[in-house]
């Protein structure tokens, strides 16, 4: 299956293998539209490649795993092993809890679709996974700035503060 992992383009899968549906968002996928299918269905699944930048704060999809290409070979990454991923020009960096660190091929956006609620946007440049935050500092000036559990600071846009502070609660 690491083959057919989400690449930096968003991928709907048609099939009659529903039994499979599960499975391919654990993968990455946007949506999986089951054969035999109506216009309707299709249209909605590729609605949700319309979606503004700034319309998803928080993660929206099911994956489990990320795909990240290394010497030629796909290699999963676990999301649950993710601290959290910052914006590296068009493409993401992946801070695992480890602190070892990949470059995925999807940006920030295009990540959120796929990640579970667990991740949450917090910066322009920053997707913070909840379950490595700590608390949050408030500075003057109106900047804020989020506290992990293994000591990294990350600033917090003004725009996502308080929807972090409510699923911080």
């Amino acid at each position: 299956m690491s083959s057919v992992v989400a690449r930096p383009f968003q991928t709907i899968i048609v099939s009659a293998n529903t039994d499979q549906a599960l499975r391919a968002f654990e993968y990455g996928v946007l949506d999986f539209v089951p054969k035999p299918f109506k216009a309707g269905r299709l249209a909605q699944a590729l609605k949700h490649l319309d979606s503004p930048d700034d319309a998803v704060e928080a993660g929206n999809g099911n994956a489990k795993y990320l795909g990240v290409k290394m010497a030629g070979n796909t290699r999963l990454i676990s999301v649950e092993n993710i601290g959290f991923i910052r914006a590296a020009g068009r493409y993401s960096e992946l801070v695992l809890k480890d602190g070892t660190t990949s470059i995925h091929e999807k940006n920030l956006t295009q990540l959120l679709m796929v990640l579970p609620e667990a991740f949450q946007r917090i910066h322009k440049s920053h997707i913070v996974n909840l379950a490595c935050a700590k608390n949050t500092l408030s500075h003057p000036g109106s900047k804020y700035e989020l506290v992990l559990d293994n000591g990294i600071i990350l600033s917090v846009g003004r725009a996502y503060i308080s929807h972090l502070k409510k699923r911080l609660l």
